[in-house]
C-alpha cells in the first residue's frame, strides 16, 4: 500500500528533521506533500503516456517553479502534478514544450481543478 509506506516514511523524517517539508512520488499511485502540518496527496491526471521516463524530475520541476513563484508547497504540488503530466504525452525525456499555456492548455482541456493562483500562474 504506498500511502501507508509513505505515511510511515514521513513519520521516519519527521523524527529526524522535525520542520522537514517533502514531495514523494509514487508513479501511477499518484504523489504526496508533506508541508509540516498535513500530508496532501493528488492522483495522476488521466493523459494518453507515451513515456514515464523524466516524470519524476518533470514533477520535482513544477513543484520548484512554483515555490520560486511564491506558490505554497501543496499549491506547487498541483503544478508539479500538472508539470508531469504534460510530460508523460512526449517521447522525450525533457519535454521542451512544457510552458505555462500548454500547461493551462492541459488544465483547461482536462477540466482539471486547479487552485486559483496556480490558474493565474499558467494562464489558465
Amino acid at each position: 500500500d504506498p500511502a501507508a509506506i509513505v505515511q510511515q516514511t514521513v513519520e521516519i523524517l519527521r523524527q529526524l528533521q522535525p520542520d522537514i517539508q517533502t514531495s514523494i512520488t509514487a508513479g501511477a499511485h499518484g504523489s504526496w506533500v508533506w508541508d509540516g502540518a498535513e500530508l496532501t496527496h493528488a492522483p495522476v491526471h488521466d493523459v494518453e503516456s507515451v513515456s514515464t521516463a523524466g516524470a519524476g524530475d518533470a514533477h520535482f520541476s513544477g513543484i520548484l517553479a512554483g515555490l520560486a513563484s511564491g506558490l505554497t508547497l501543496r499549491q506547487a504540488h498541483e503544478l508539479g502534478v500538472l508539470t508531469a503530466a504534460l510530460s508523460v504525452t512526449s517521447p522525450h525525456t525533457i519535454n521542451k514544450e512544457i510552458d505555462p499555456q500548454s500547461l493551462g492548455a492541459l488544465a483547461n482541456r482536462l477540466e482539471i481543478h486547479l487552485c486559483p493562483e496556480v490558474r493565474q500562474l499558467i494562464g489558465a
